[in-house]
């Protein structure tokens, strides 16, 4: 890995944006773990943790500041479109046909 040099101060100031917003991200992320992940109980039930969405504001301006900064992200980014760890409708189908 070959190291980055910011020397302007916009880009530090982003740099230093960027971090802060990471720190807060992982914050938030332990903040949700502990209210037991993406649904907490509200007045009338359960409701989406409100917390989610400032996780997904962060998480997007982390990877734009990081993309203004020459930064790309190595490899395949998200889940896979095909295939992946799990099972599938045919697995399942393979298991019925061997039960019968």
């Amino acid at each position: 890995m070959s190291d980055f040099d910011i020397e302007d101060a916009a880009g530090q100031e982003i740099l230093t944006q960027t971090c802060a917003a990471i720190d807060r991200l992982d914050e938030i992320t332990w903040c949700i773990a502990q209210a037991g992940g993406a649904m907490v109980k509200g007045q009338r039930g359960l409701k989406v943790n409100p917390l989610l969405k400032l996780e997904a504001t962060l998480r997007v301006f982390v990877v734009r500041s990081l993309a203004k900064l020459g930064l790309e992200p190595v490899g395949d980014v998200g889940a896979p479109l095909r295939g992946g760890v799990g099972i599938s409708y045919e697995d399942i189908d393979e298991d019925e046909d061997d039960e019968a």
